[in-house]
């Protein structure tokens, strides 16, 4: 996380105008992503999590939420941007993906991909974005041929041949990640596939 300097609140902040929508961004030391937005005069702050009425802490009405998330969006990405940092960029990566913010997760690890080319952790990263985003044959193909010794990888790529039904190839790309280390995520994987093809165990 780059260092924020302010003693007492212990963040950076930046103005835009669009239209009638002030937005003040907020960089955390421990919340990057919290944000106040004055919409139509009222403000409303997202957490990393939510959005909330700054205030009542109310959630805002659903007419709203469109027109908070697409400033969120714009203001992540102009900050997702600056980020030179490739554990930052891996970490944001993840993050966003459990917020299901999947094409933000996917250029994050897109842009780490940038800084080092074909790292496995960056292509995992990359292989569970396309795949949320049911382009599993594209995670598939961009991974294809890389050597490498992530058991991560390894299952992210067993979950994309389930994803496209190509079993025995699931299975034997799974045997690399058990080999290395048998995680819940991989376990979860040797049930799906035996879900599908019993006739494989």
């Amino acid at each position: 996380m780059r260092e924020i300097s302010s003693a007492i609140s212990s963040y950076t902040e930046a103005t835009l105008t669009i239209g009638v929508v002030n937005l003040r961004v907020y960089e955390a030391m421990t919340n990057r992503h919290v944000l106040e937005i004055l919409l139509d005069n009222h403000s409303y702050t997202f957490d990393g999590k939510r959005w909330y009425d700054s205030k009542s802490f109310q959630t805002p009405p659903a007419k709203l939420l469109p027109r908070l998330n697409a400033e969120l969006t714009s203001i992540l990405a102009k900050s997702d941007a600056e980020i030179t940092d490739f554990d930052e960029l891996i970490s944001e990566s993840q993050k966003a993906r459990k917020l299901s913010q999947l094409t933000r997760a996917l250029n994050l690890a897109e842009q780490a991909l940038t800084i080092r080319p074909n790292d496995s952790s960056a292509m995992t990263q990359l292989t569970s974005a396309l795949r949320s985003l049911n382009r599993a044959e594209e995670a598939l193909a961009r991974t294809d041929g890389i050597k490498h010794s992530n058991a991560a990888l390894f299952t992210s790529r067993a979950a994309a041949y389930c994803d496209v039904e190509k079993w025995e190839e699931a299975k034997k790309e799974l045997s690399k990640a058990l080999a290395i280390n048998g995680t819940p995520e991989t376990f979860s994987v040797v049930q799906r596939i035996k879900s599908a093809r019993p006739d494989l165990y």
